[in-house]
């Protein structure tokens, strides 16, 4: 830039006070001109500084970025890799749950056939005019009698005055068969009500034969006996 303005340098001579010099100096040098020019010298030399800085700074951030690019390529790897993993893991749980509903659809449809199953003998043994609609229905959990009796098959019957009926029907049909053998219908209680109805088994026994004696148990565990028209209820034994 200091080059390209020395041929705008001025001698001594040139500043005079002489109106022809004066008149001489003008004719010679232009000052739009001179102005222009050194407008243009200016603009050029910014532009060739402004290209350098941003050569610069770009080489600097370029540098940057090329020196990070390995650490990028590693972070991208794991975050793959653990995305990779975590859908592998959901694709797992996935599977395994299909497993599980498949498992529960053959469990359904095992006891949607077994409580069809008991609906129909319900209807054979206790000559009901319609199917008892029965929720579900299946074996009882005890091991297998070694002597090759049938387990008990449990059945929950939707309907509440349903299963009432069956009761009634079942202790006043007395003796039930179904193909030939023997079968009896009794509500399914709980365990501690079980053992608290089971401690009048003694009792049951000698109250058959009896005349004029009617009795039954009530739920949980009550005895009642009626005896020539009168009735006494009983907590214990």
């Amino acid at each position: 830039m200091a080059y390209n303005l020395r041929k705008f340098e001025f001698t001594a001579g040139a500043c005079t006070t002489d109106p022809k010099a004066s008149s001489s100096s003008d004719d010679q040098m232009d000052v739009a001109d001179l102005k222009a020019e050194i407008l243009t010298t200016l603009k050029a030399d910014k532009a060739m500084l402004i290209r350098s800085e941003l050569k610069t700074a770009l080489s600097d951030d370029f540098e940057n970025i090329k020196s990070e690019q390995p650490a990028v390529k590693t972070e991208l790897a794991n975050n793959t890799a653990a995305t990779v993993s975590h859908m592998e893991q959901g694709l797992s749980s996935c599977s395994d749950n299909v497993s599980s509903l498949l498992l529960k659809v053959g469990k359904l449809e095992t006891e949607r056939t077994a409580a069809t199953a008991v609906s129909k003998l319900l209807r054979e043994v206790l000559n009901v005019e319609k199917d008892v609609l029965i929720d579900w229905s299946h074996r009882g959990l005890q091991p297998r009698s070694q002597d090759g009796k049938p387990r008990v098959i449990v059945a929950k019957v939707h309907y509440y005055q349903y299963c009432a009926d069956i009761l009634r029907l079942a202790s006043e049909s007395g003796p039930l068969l179904f193909i030939g053998t023997d079968i009896s219908i009794f509500p399914d209680y709980p365990p501690s009500v079980v053992q608290a109805r089971s401690a009048y088994g003694e009792v049951k026994r000698l109250l058959p034969g009896q005349d004029g004696v009617k009795y039954g148990l009530i739920y949980p565990a009550r005895l009642r006996i009626t005896y020539n028209g009168a009735e006494k209820r009983f907590q214990n034994p």
